[in-house]
């Protein structure tokens, strides 16, 4: 759905510049973070390292697999 889209602004590309001047990011991770930085969103993902030092408040999803019993 188109609501859950988030384009790129030029405050985000702004917010990215930023973040590239921290540190090497690459362009996808780094505008996730930036968009989330700028919207003052939790930026929710299982690879919390590539994003860790960016400003961006994060939360780790851990992976759970139930089996189902037959």
């Amino acid at each position: 759905h188109r609501k859950n889209v988030v384009l790129i602004t030029p405050e985000i590309a702004s917010v990215y510049a930023q973040l590239q001047a921290l540190r090497s990011v690459a362009i996808v991770d780094g505008l996730i973070a930036a968009s989330a930085r700028h919207l003052g969103a939790v930026l929710v993902t299982r690879n919390v390292k590539d994003f860790t030092g960016l400003g961006v408040s994060l939360l780790r999803v851990i992976r759970i697999t139930i089996s189902r019993r037959q």
